[in-house]
């Protein structure tokens, strides 16, 4: 960990008197923060975008916030914490000189020099600005190390997708280190600003690279969607798409918000639980409206709620093509009507091992921290998702009906553990006021509390629980309407 210090706060003169002292010091503070006012708007502070993660959310899983293999920016950096993180330090520099090959330079003058102007802006956007650096040179020469390793990892990607031979790639090489070093640049506190890679992928233009994806160059956002994709649990084509239309490159703030802002629903979409489209600033059902808890799978089944799978799980971008660009469900579109909710399908993935920590739990916690932490996301998407899925899911038995419907697809690890990570996903994280899935869970409680929906649920409960006990309870009635029709025989005669 290293501070940067290069705003000084020391004064030629030290004041004397503890009033002088404290105006001294209010002043030093009110420069530090001048540093961070936006230099396009001059007026507007940048929110800060990249965030450590507080203890209430990290408490249940800590590792899923902490880089395996690979630090990127100065929350983690060069960490002797985490002995793991150093070797790749080498690989980086391997990188950062193939970077240069791709231009014919053997310096990185220029690139320092862009880093150094745009030195405060990045700082801007870490929460924690607790680094230890005289002048801020570790932090610029972070920035390129860092940044030139990430775009000529998206690069490398890229090329192995268009059939380029990297087998001697210390990454793509071995495939669980690519795998790895994907999960850890999906981490809130392992991110550097986007507009610094966009600045380096601009800077360093490589003809030959730029032939190889196609006549005009690609936008660097296409190439990293190309890497995540296959993490997400659900693609919504419509809105990969028409990614030019979610969103401007300049208005990334990383990688990580990349990523939300490809996994929202397409815009103009009117499939949001409560009718209101995905982007507008009020959504759900009003904040005044209380919602009550919702039972679980099991239960609602007994209700006499059933449940239907609705789109479909893709591989990733690659296998999207001109014939699924309708697809417009996203992962947050779960209706519920007429006694039947529908549910997107969507891939869990659970991987513990020594090498390899691929799974679903740590790209929703961090999507999750990283709402819960900014002030600017809304809806948030996935805070309120991994609720509605947590009430929803109790136990393997509830994950087995999802299964068993499509929509869950469990593509390793049991339905125990798939319950263990919803139900432990909600730990510490607060829902928001206007709760996304609002209107859908009173829908679900409403429909639950009609006398006639409890009195079928109790019955399949109690008498039509199993084969046996339908056959029993079919044969018992039988014998009661004969019971009946024989007792009125009886009593026909008497009357005639």
């Amino acid at each position: 960990m290293f501070r940067s210090r290069s705003r000084s706060m020391e004064t030629n003169k030290i004041p004397k008197s503890p009033a002088e002292r404290i105006t001294q010091s209010i002043k030093n503070k009110f420069q530090c923060q001048n540093a961070t006012i936006n230099p396009i708007n001059g007026d507007q502070l940048i929110l800060p975008s990249i965030f450590k993660v507080h203890q209430g959310l990290r408490r249940s899983n800590p590792d899923s916030y902490a880089p395996m293999i690979v630090s990127i920016g100065p929350y983690h950096h060069a960490s002797t914490a985490n002995p793991n993180l150093l070797p790749m330090e080498n690989i980086k520099l391997s990188y950062l000189h193939s970077f240069l090959a791709r231009t014919s330079e053997d310096d990185v003058g220029r690139y320092v020099l862009a880093l150094q102007q745009s030195k405060h802006k990045a700082l801007s956007f870490y929460a924690d600005q607790n680094f230890d650096d005289e002048n801020g040179d570790l932090f610029v020469e972070m920035m390129l190390l860092d940044g030139c390793f990430i775009v000529e990892f998206v690069r490398r990607y890229s090329e192995l997708e268009n059939g380029h031979d990297l087998e001697d790639d210390p990454i793509f090489g071995v495939d669980w280190m690519r795998i790895q070093i994907c999960r850890d640049l999906m981490l809130i506190e392992n991110q550097l600003p986007y507009f610094v890679l966009l600045e380096l992928y601009n800077l360093n233009h490589d003809d030959q690279f730029d032939d190889v994806i196609g006549d005009e160059r690609e936008p660097f956002a296409n190439l990293a969607m190309l890497v995540f994709s296959d993490m997400f649990p659900k693609l919504c084509p419509a809105s990969i798409f028409s990614s030019a239309e979610l969103f401007e490159e300049r208005e990334v703030k990383h990688l990580l918000h990349l990523v939300h802002l490809l996994c929202r629903p397409p815009p103009h979409s009117s499939s949001s639980p409560s009718g209101l489209k995905s982007f507008e600033g009020n959504y759900g059902v009003s904040g005044s409206e209380v919602m009550e808890p919702m039972r679980c799978v099991k239960e609602l089944e007994e209700a006499g709620i059933t449940f239907k799978k609705i789109g479909k799980v893709y591989a990733g971008i690659h296998s999207l093509d001109a014939d699924t660009i309708d697809d417009t469900i996203s992962l947050f579109d779960i209706k519920f009507h007429n006694g039947v909710m529908e549910i997107p399908s969507l891939k869990v993935r659970v991987i513990h091992c020594v090498y390899v920590e691929d799974s679903t739990d740590t790209f929703f916690r961090n999507l999750i921290a990283y709402e819960q932490h900014s002030s600017e996301l809304r809806p948030k998407y996935f805070t309120d998702y991994a609720m509605f899925m947590d009430q929803l899911i109790n136990t393997d038995e509830d994950v087995n009906v999802l299964r068993r419907n499509g929509i869950i697809v469990n593509l390793l690890g049991d339905d125990g553990e798939v319950a263990n990570l919803f139900n432990k996903l909600g730990e510490g994280v607060i829902t928001s006021s206007n709760f996304y899935y609002l209107g859908t869970c009173n829908s679900v409680n409403q429909h639950c509390g009609k006398i006639w929906n409890v009195v079928m649920a109790k019955l399949r409960h109690d008498y039509f629980n199993s084969p046996w006990a339908t056959a029993s309870t079919i044969a018992a009635v039988v014998l009661l309407i004969l019971t009946v029709i024989q007792t009125i025989a009886s009593v026909i005669p008497l009357y005639s």
